[in-house]
């Protein structure tokens, strides 16, 4: 196993095992972060990262990201690819759909950002609500990316400012 991964390393081998970021998470976060201090950020911030990195785990996790970027734009399926809209896009929401997103403004600020969380509470407010939760999530795209699917949702959200999120349920809602 050791030889294995010494062959799979194109470059020198690190000192010490480097942290563990899943490339398919670098590259929802390739996306919400305009450079890579953003992309480190938001990994300080839902503490995936220290925030005193080393400056070897560093370069690794920038060279890392360069890569997410790089397949991002030359190579990922358009289904994979989105943008956080800057502003509420036009969206045309039913009865049921304000519903869900009213119940999730007024339970939002007592969740736990952390995308488990996140996650299982879409799926009770979506119970709550007797929307279905394909819906639920695509209420939440369409709001935030002006697409019907996006990321998994309690990851996605957990990535982002929680106070982004409740500001957009505002503009919605109003």
């Amino acid at each position: 196993m050791k030889k294995t991964y010494e062959l799979s390393v194109p470059y020198a081998i690190p000192k010490h095992l480097p942290p563990q970021i899943p490339y398919r998470h670098l590259v929802t976060l390739v996306q919400l972060g305009e450079t890579y201090e953003d992309v480190r950020d938001i990994l300080i911030r839902t503490n995936q990262l220290p925030s005193n990195l080393d400056t070897e785990d560093d370069k690794h996790l920038k060279q890392r990201t360069h890569h997410a970027q790089y397949w991002l734009e030359h190579y990922a399926p358009e289904q994979v690819k989105f943008t956080i809209q800057q502003k509420v896009p036009p969206v045309d929401l039913n009865n049921d759909q304000r519903a869900f997103l009213s119940t999730l403004k007024t339970t939002l600020p007592s969740i736990d950002w952390h995308p488990d969380v996140i996650h299982n509470s879409i799926y009770e407010i979506s119970k709550k609500t007797n929307i279905p939760i394909k819906t639920a999530f695509k209420t939440l795209y369409q709001i935030l990316l002006n697409q019907e699917q996006g990321p998994r949702a309690g990851y996605f959200l957990s990535n982002l400012d929680k106070t982004f999120v409740e500001q957009r349920l505002n503009q919605v809602l109003t």
